[in-house]
């Protein structure tokens, strides 16, 4: 009929396009063309939380009907109300964004004897990462952690500490040559430490290895003292021998060698070496055995010698003369010498007189 007039309607999940017509009219020459078009229904940008984001948006902006984005919150924020959001047929998200809501710890724990380090006003919250410190009054030392830490859990990490009486950590072995154990901060009153000296090194004589923090509130004893060994003593290498050695070859500070020599053989040197407490030998080198001449040089009647001593060592000479005035040597110069193999080197010269 002229003059009649048609509404359009989209179905469910489209809309009419941009500017298009909804309403047509029958005139003179008919309905016309102007058909409107649907097109599906999206959703722009989801509404994004403060101090967080949705997961996985689509680069163009525009979600389809059904779509679904996932709320997530920033470090240290703890996400509540709806944690998705759905792309609704009528173009609108279904859900308001998420809350992120900054994580934190209430008060920290203290224990009665503790001091709670930080401002006068008592602060009850506080934000992940935020720490707070313990103290105690002098004379009491801290058992525990002097420091806590607000974690994401909405957790303290560490119990509270405690404040009583005790010993700081007791001293440690000079030069670094040994430990204790147990290692702490400190120590309960009565509690006790053990040292072990390092390898290659043992406890000077009369070390106490084992302290104890006593009433006093001190240690009962100082750190001992770890004395270097000794290895291999310097040997004799010949016509003697070197005694008292250990296997293995670790000497304790203070620990004799002694040497000796085989029958005809004399020591040149001490006959002794001491391992002192800087782990080396006394005596960097071991003495010598040197061969002896077992009896007094020759002599001729009416010969003398000269230099004379009890005993005569390998390498010793004496130098021949005449008691008479008007004698002569039958050879000159006339010397002698105590040989390697205990003997004298020649038979004694004779003393002439000359007609």
């Amino acid at each position: 009929m002229l003059m009649s007039v048609v509404t359009y309607a989209c179905n469910t999940g489209f809309t009419f396009d941009l500017g298009a017509n909804t309403m047509l009219m029958c005139g003179s020459t008919g309905w016309g063309s102007n058909t409107p078009t649907c097109i599906p229904v999206t959703c722009s940008l989801p509404p994004r939380p403060t101090n967080g984001d949705f997961v996985v948006p689509v680069a163009s902006g525009s979600y389809a009907i059904g779509y679904t984005v996932t709320y997530a919150c920033n470090a240290n924020f703890a996400i509540s109300g709806p944690t998705t959001n759905r792309c609704l047929s009528t173009g609108a998200w279904a859900n308001a964004a998420a809350t992120c809501t900054v994580r934190g710890c209430g008060p920290p724990p203290v224990s009665s004897s503790a001091t709670l380090s930080g401002p006068v006003t008592p602060q009850t919250f506080f934000t992940v990462g935020e720490t707070v410190m313990y103290t105690c009054t002098t004379p009491l030392l801290l058992f525990g952690n002097s420091i806590n830490t607000c974690l994401n859990t909405g957790l303290w990490q560490n119990l509270s500490p405690r404040c009583d009486i005790g010993c700081n950590a007791p001293a440690s072995i000079t030069n670094g040559v040994g430990t204790f154990t147990p290692v702490k901060v400190v120590y309960g009153q009565n509690e006790q430490v053990t040292y072990t000296c390092s390898t290659g090194y043992v406890f000077a004589d009369g070390a106490e290895s084992v302290v104890r923090c006593v009433s006093s509130l001190t240690w009962n004893f100082g750190a001992p003292v770890c004395n270097k060994q000794c290895g291999d003593p310097p040997r004799i290498t010949s016509n003697g021998q070197t005694n008292n050695l250990l296997t293995p070859a670790l000497y304790n500070t203070g620990t004799i060698v002694n040497y000796v020599c085989n029958a005809g053989y004399v020591i040149q040197g001490t006959a002794i070496n001491i391992c002192d407490s800087t782990g080396l030998w006394r005596w960097p080198a071991a003495p010598t055995c040197v061969a002896v001449c077992s009896v007094q040089p020759p002599t001729n009647t009416g010969v003398t010698f000269t230099v004379m001593k009890t005993v005569y060592l390998a390498g010793d000479s004496v130098t021949y003369s005449c008691t008479a005035t008007n004698a002569v040597l039958s050879i000159s110069p006339a010397n002698n010498s105590c040989q390697s193999n205990g003997n004298w080197q020649n038979t004694s010269p004779t003393c002439i007189v000359p007609m």
